[in-house]
């Protein structure tokens, strides 16, 4: 996929794609894509409408959801990538110094 395919699952336009052939499962994928916003926009909870349970995210679990044609929760999402980035952005960080307000 290419980046912002995505936005035609959350504004269910995704049938506006024409450089894809697009799915009946990926069709009731852009609906329940579009419920989950819905729900967050109206009430701050993505949850509802018979809808797969978005479990909130804390750092003890590591659950998150997983949106594909067979909605379903994982933990660990991309574990080794996200460990190698803040490995190398907090060792770029330590060396560095704020210079604000200062003469």
């Amino acid at each position: 996929s290419f980046h912002g395919l995505e936005l035609g699952f959350v504004f269910h336009t995704i049938s506006n794609v024409k450089l894809v052939p697009i799915s009946k499962k990926e069709i009731k994928l852009a609906d329940k894509m579009l419920l989950y916003w819905t729900n967050f926009a109206k009430q701050g909870d993505p949850n509802g409408n018979k809808l797969p349970k978005w479990p909130a995210y804390n750092n003890s679990t590591d659950m998150n959801i997983v949106l594909n044609t067979k909605i379903k929760t994982d933990t660990g999402l991309r574990k080794d990538f996200c460990s190698f980035l803040s490995q190398t952005l907090g060792n770029l960080a330590s060396g560095l110094t704020c210079g604000c307000g200062e003469d």
